[in-house]
């Protein structure tokens, strides 16, 4: 093992990857893939205009993530980049790669939704999007690219991690955080094996999409039926005149009196609940998105304090400034976009 104090400014500085302003601005943009649906769902509903507009904003955003991930790969090959560098690169693809996620889920649920619109919660999300009908999306055309990109990449790297990048002597002291949890990539073995396992399946096309959208969706099935069977239910059951009061249009009796105490309560596809349906979607994607953001930011803020990278990171440098002043225009769309569909919301109530 390299002796810890030959690690001590170890590595040169790249503010034009790790500086404050390049973080930023792919931060703020995978986080618009989220406002959008937000205001979109009002409605309890995502028409086919704001599906396109979605679509736009995820196949943007991943292209761009793409084209910086064939960079990356230009550069480590001409012997210019970190392992450190690298590393962060593939944790803000993997944030990019939410942007997609939210968009499949949301209209997950809006699919979902209208193919079950008379029927109880408890059959939410049991709509399947068909293979060969996921893959006739651009968005998830261009995903599966980008994510093939990322996994050829990623098992680059993580296959020669120990003598990965310009600065090799520098790699012991390389760190990855996962859950706020800090790992050295190497002198981990497991993490190694789940990087190359997971790169792996990113690697091939068609099917790394498909299986990533699908695995998150398990999960999120999952989540929603705990949330609904061992929560809402008992909610209902003890605390049905508070329910309600609280969502009346959500609620219907079974039986035919419904003005009956004893009738058993359904929760049914009605606009609110279909409204709570899509923020549920939207609620998944944007924990896994600040996850990823915090364990990036931790990934930087410890390797700072363990003192391995100089001075210089947080230099204002033209990439920086670069990349703040092209984050006007998708901000800009993103007012435009929300403007007009809340125009169009109160078209419909008036």
């Amino acid at each position: 093992m390299s002796n810890t104090s030959s690690l001590i400014n170890c590595l040169e500085p790249d503010p034009d990857i790790a500086g404050i302003g390049v973080r930023v601005a792919i931060y703020v943009q995978a986080l618009l893939s989220v406002v959008y649906p937000i205001f979109f769902a009002s409605d309890g509903k995502i028409d086919e205009r704001e599906a396109k507009t979605m679509s736009g904003v995820s196949i943007t955003i991943v292209l761009t993530a793409t084209a910086l991930l064939v960079s990356t790969a230009i550069e480590a090959h001409t012997g210019g980049i970190s392992l450190y560098h690298a590393l962060i690169i593939l944790e803000l693809s993997w944030i990019n790669s939410m942007t997609f996620l939210t968009v499949h889920f949301v209209l997950r649920a809006a699919k979902s939704i209208e193919a079950q619109r008379d029927t109880p919660a408890g059959m939410l999300w049991q709509t399947r999007i068909r293979f060969s009908e996921f893959l006739t999306s651009e968005e998830a055309v261009v995903a599966s690219i980008h994510f093939t990109v990322v996994g050829a990449i990623g098992l680059w790297i993580w296959s020669h991690v120990a003598s990965f990048g310009s600065q090799p002597d520098c790699n012991p002291g390389t760190i990855i955080v996962i859950l706020s949890k800090t790992i050295s990539v190497t002198h981990g073995p497991t993490i190694r094996r789940v990087s190359l396992a997971v790169y792996s399946i990113a690697l091939i096309p068609a099917i790394n999409v498909y299986v990533i959208a699908n695995t998150l969706g398990t999960i999120s099935s999952l989540a929603r039926g705990i949330l609904f069977y061992f929560v809402i239910t008992p909610i209902i059951a003890c605390c049905r005149p508070v329910f309600i009061a609280i969502f009346p249009c959500c609620i219907c009796h079974s039986d035919t009196d419904p003005d009956s105490e004893a009738g058993a309560l359904e929760i049914v596809h009605s606009t609110e609940f279909a409204r709570w349906t899509f923020y549920f979607a939207i609620s998944g994607m944007l924990t896994a998105m600040v996850l990823l953001i915090a364990d990036t930011e931790l990934m930087i803020e410890r390797s700072r304090k363990m003192g391995i990278v100089q001075e210089g990171e947080n230099e204002w440098t033209f990439g920086q400034t670069l990349a703040m002043v092209l984050l006007f225009l998708p901000l800009w769309e993103a007012l435009k976009a929300i403007k007009e569909s809340l125009g169009d919301d109160s078209s419909d109530t008036s």
